[in-house]
């Protein structure tokens, strides 16, 4: 194995903030004054680009780590290193003395397609943009760390046009930067090696910002030569259209910044300053050559790794680094490294701060700036002014909750308009649907779902404070009209007990007779079995039939204190029986009268069932009406009930409760008369009689058949017919 080369060692030197991991014997520089350049912004949408693969082709090494390789770990690397949405990488130039800072944020697609990898486990999907205004609360608090221990800061944009929003960002840093100065203040005079105007001022110098617009395509400077030509005899080179562009960009940019108020004749009042005799805009012409496809960069990376060395290369060794970005960025580290920026504008001469810290020095104040800066303030001052920062940042947050702040109580008003005092649950989701249509159609912004929340639990609140109407329906499907209550069997229960004890009310009531059908009475619309079978004709039967003679059903008699309702299977559909299963019948079946739901096609299947081949009379006696008296039902379960009422279905050994029918003796037969009915009030137009009963009997098999309706008054035509015509027949013979 080939010992490593000094271009190794100096690739292993990468650091990540804080830096309380770091031992600072490895700095061989601790002692020289260093320049401070860091690279913010964000890359372009793919996923083996990335901001520092401007400064690898700087320094001719993939100092930073990409997408192909691991993390760059060694020594030096933070051991309690986690998942961060927003990191800053550190990289010490000791030849050149220039420590370079990369910030990767969720402006970076690769941090971002990290972030969404995750993102079931970060992301309240509630409130996705609560995550997102987090995360960019995180990267402004980075950029104002960057801002305070930089000299330079290179701004990169994946386009050749200027982002407008980021001007706001800037007004709100400066904003912050004013109010946080007392406490950084304090922060950097417990610090060893800063000197005064450094504790004064806040920070290093007022950095330069510099701007790296990248995909600047062909068709673009195409377009631009082409209309040159157009206005101007001259053809311009392409190196001077690149150059052109570039100018214009600057032009634009000092205008937009010194209009906002961002950047002004004196450097120390603004957050940065822009040079004045030097270029702060680069056009990156090799940016579309560097984004190679993905095979390439794979094949590279593979050839670097198996090289002696041992270090991934990026380019061929021959090849050289785009010569623009090159001499865009060296000469603004060279002259803060000699002379120190001068960026004022003014005609009398002002003093000027310009800080070139030790490499210690700088590490150890940058690490109390991160802490500062980065993490949670327990200060109540330095809490409330980030606090403010987040607020000035949420504009869009800020804008909607006052716009749902503002609807929330006209759509509460929809919902209370033309409410009964007491209202069903199915009223209540009307009107809140209603509510909830009127709040979407004024709401905007990302705070429209959380007030949505509220109008909800606001509805639901003024509903069960106490306008709550009971839920229960009768059987025959009225709505009981009382509030919210308890009944009174319920008083010892677990119900809550601050609702009122009464019984179920619809406030409609029906004529109903008694067990024997002498004596009508009203009764109330009844909201269980028990209430419309057995409890009214109860209390009806003292004062009518209750010296009658009635028949005793038989009903559950518990053993114990704790009966339950027994679990009953349904029971499977039961199928149309065929003709050979109806030998199995029995013979003295009983069945309702022919009228009611038979056809005159089944009709001729029961005529056809009913002959068989057996020409035997009954044999079978019906039991005498005595004998329904004799009949005993044995109760097997003594624990478990019948939940409903007894059918022919039941399963055996289960009683119901109470009886859901009623038999009463009259008097005797003669009081029927088959031609008037029973003589008795309380029955319907022509329900006063006994129903027809058909009984199914087997006859024997006749050769001659019985005849249809109708057909012997024909047969009787027919033979009339023959004994005229044979008479006639005689009559004309004998003649």
């Amino acid at each position: 194995m080939a010992a490593p080369t000094s271009k190794s060692k100096i690739f292993s030197k990468i650091f990540t903030f804080p830096f309380d991991y770091l031992d600072k014997k490895v700095l061989s520089n601790k002692s020289e004054p260093v320049c401070i350049v860091a690279v913010v912004g964000a890359s372009r949408l793919s996923w083996c680009h990335r901001k520092s693969l401007h400064l690898n082709s700087l320094l001719h090494m993939p100092i930073f780590k990409n997408d192909l390789a691991e993390n760059n770990t060694d020594i030096n690397s933070n051991p309690n290193k986690k998942d961060e949405d927003v990191e800053i990488e550190c990289y010490n130039d000791e030849q050149n003395r220039v420590i370079y800072l990369h910030l990767t944020s969720l402006h970076d697609t690769n941090m971002l397609a990290q972030a969404c990898s995750r993102s079931d486990e970060s992301i309240d999907h509630d409130d996705p943009h609560g995550w997102c205004h987090e995360m960019e609360f995180k990267y402004a608090r980075a950029l104002l760390f960057l801002f305070h221990i930089s000299h330079v800061l290179l701004f990169v944009r994946p386009t050749c046009t200027f982002n407008m929003s980021i001007v706001r960002l800037f007004r709100t840093l400066d904003t912050i930067r004013q109010k946080v100065l007392p406490s950084l203040s304090d922060v950097l005079q417990a610090t060893p090696g800063v000197c005064k105007d450094w504790v004064n001022a806040g920070r290093l110098c007022s950095p330069r910002v510099l701007f790296l617009f990248e995909n600047c395509n062909e068709r673009i400077i195409a377009d631009a030569r082409k209309e040159l030509s157009v206005r101007s005899k001259y053809r311009s080179t392409k190196m001077a259209m690149y150059k052109k562009l570039q100018h214009s960009l600057e032009d634009q940019i000092y205008r937009i910044l010194r209009k906002s108020r961002v950047i002004t004749n004196i450097s120390a009042n603004s957050l940065f300053a822009v040079p004045v005799n030097q270029e702060y805009v680069c056009v990156d012409v090799g940016g579309a050559k560097m984004a190679l496809d993905q095979e390439t960069n794979l094949l590279r990376y593979l050839d670097g790794r198996c090289s002696p060395s041992g270090t991934p290369i990026l380019n061929p060794a021959n090849s050289e680094p785009p010569q623009s970005l090159k001499s865009f960025l060296m000469p603004h580290i060279s002259l803060a490294l000699s002379h120190g920026f001068d960026d004022n504008v003014t005609r009398h001469p002002t003093p000027v701060h310009f800080e070139l810290p030790t490499c210690q020095t700088w590490f150890d104040v940058a690490n109390r700036l991160y802490k500062f800066f980065l993490e949670e303030q327990t200060e109540p001052r330095t809490r409330a002014h980030f606090n403010s920062f987040r607020s000035m940042l949420e504009v869009e947050q800020r804008f909607s909750e006052n716009r749902c702040a503002k609807v929330l109580p006209i759509a509460t008003g929809t919902y209370q308009e033309g409410l009964p005092s007491h209202y069903v649950k199915s009223v209540h989701e009307t009107k809140l649907a209603q509510a909830r249509r009127v709040f979407q159609h004024h709401a905007r912004g990302p705070a429209t779902s959380r007030f949505a929340r509220q109008l909800s639990e606001e509805c639901e609140k003024y509903w069960k404070a106490g306008r709550q109407l009971c839920e229960e329906i009768s059987l025959t499907g009225q709505h009981c009209i009382n509030e919210l209550h308890r009944l009174p069997e319920e008083a010892a229960g677990d119900a809550d007990r601050s609702l009122p004890l009464m019984h179920h009310s619809s406030n409609v009531k029906g004529l109903n007779a008694c067990n024997c059908g002498r004596t009508q009475a009203n009764r109330d619309d009844p909201f269980n079995v028990k209430a419309a079978n057995y409890d009214f004709y109860q209390t009806v039967e003292s004062s009518c039939c209750a010296e009658l003679q009635h028949y005793d059903f038989p009903v559950f008699r518990a053993s114990t204190a704790h009966a339950t309702a027994a679990t009953v299977a349904k029971a499977p559909p039961t199928r149309k029986a065929s003709k050979g299963d109806s030998r199995d019948h029995t013979q003295g079946s009983m069945s309702l009268g022919p009228s009611l739901s038979q056809t005159e096609d089944e009709d001729e299947e029961d005529v056809e069932e009913e002959v068989e081949d057996e020409c035997s009379p009954l044999t079978e006696k019906p039991k005498p009406l005595e004998a329904v008296d004799e009949v005993v039902v044995e109760q097997v379960s003594t624990t478990e009930y019948l939940e409903g009422m007894l059918h022919s279905e039941s399963p055996s050994g289960l009683l119901p409760r109470f009886p859901h029918w009623s038999l009463v003796c009259l008097g005797a037969a003669n009081l029927y008369n088959p031609a008037t009915g029973l003589d008795q009030h309380g029955f319907l137009h022509g329900s006063n009689y006994l129903l027809p009963w058909e009984l199914q009997l087997k006859v024997p098999e006749c050769k001659e058949r019985w005849p249809a309706v109708g057909e012997s008054s024909i047969r009787k035509d027919k033979q009339k017919l023959k004994k005229v015509t044979k008479g006639r027949q005689r009559h004309s013979w004998v003649s």
